[in-house]
């Protein structure tokens, strides 16, 4: 037992043509991995995305396994086809780039109701979900997980922005002078370096401190009204984007900005 938790677990990637029957493969030796799950545990499965979810519900079923998948706040409810799983998804975003969604859910009236709600009592010793779900820290109903299993590459489902129609954006006019200086000195349209930002670590972690001070609280009574969530999503939204230009700085002083560019944007500028 003590062994057990110092050695990571054996892992194992397998690159194949499509159609060869990976699928499949995972499926006949499933029964193995179930059977030894420790007790309240799982195994996860992740795919591109939920067209493939259901499909492979159907697939385990037929095989023996009563799966379930987990689904998003803005997916399809299959018990609710007029409904999505969060019936107010666009405010839930906006809490939840706040870091206060779970208090959204908390105070909303139709918590009894919504399909994502509903989910956190289901229960599965197999759970089928999309990429994205590897990455953040998972939450009920997805018990702790023994094994994952990945399906096809998951690489674009853990970048942030990687969606072009909704890209993460961190504006000059938004952000003290000095950082907006050493934005404007960056080549445009070009991977810049870390050594290119000419700010330093120091200056970073300041900006960092100062941009979480700024927040400001939001308070949602229980059993909040409609209009209520309405009031407190004008301070979450503001609180959002404090949250993402924080991200930004820590991503640069942390990781490198991967993947970010300077762009000089028509009537908005860089």
């Amino acid at each position: 037992q003590y062994v057990y938790h110092l050695d990571p677990p054996p892992r194992h990637g397998l690159a194949a043509q499509v159609g060869l029957g990976k699928t499949e493969a995972y499926i006949s030796r499933l029964g193995e991995l179930v059977s030894v799950l420790r007790e309240g545990h799982c195994v996860l499965i992740s795919v591109p995305n939920h067209k493939l979810s259901h499909e492979l519900k159907e697939r385990l079923r037929k095989h023996g396994f009563e799966a379930e998948v987990y689904l998003g706040p803005d997916q399809k409810d299959p018990d609710q086809p007029d409904n999505q799983m969060c019936w107010i998804p666009d405010k839930l975003q906006i809490f939840q780039k706040a870091g206060i969604g779970r208090e959204l859910c908390t105070a909303c009236p139709h918590r009894q109701d919504c399909g994502y709600q509903r989910q956190r009592s289901k229960q599965s010793q197999v759970w089928i979900g999309a990429h994205q779900i590897l990455n953040p820290k998972r939450k009920p109903p997805i018990p702790p997980v023994d094994f994952v299993i990945v399906d096809e590459d998951p690489l674009t489902a853990g970048l942030e922005g990687e969606n072009l129609k909704q890209p993460k954006l961190l504006w000059c006019d938004e952000v003290p002078k000095d950082v907006w200086k050493a934005i404007k000195r960056l080549p445009l349209g070009r991977a810049f370096s870390r050594d290119d930002f000419d700010i330093s670590d120091a200056r970073f972690h300041e900006l960092i401190r100062y941009t979480f001070a700024e927040k400001q609280s939001v308070e949602l009574p229980k059993d909040a009204s409609m209009q209520e969530i309405e009031d407190a999503a004008v301070t979450a939204r503001a609180n959002g984007r404090l949250v993402q230009q924080a991200e930004f700085y820590l991503t640069i002083l942390n990781d490198g900005p991967w993947g970010m560019r300077a762009l000089r944007i028509k009537g908005r500028g860089v």
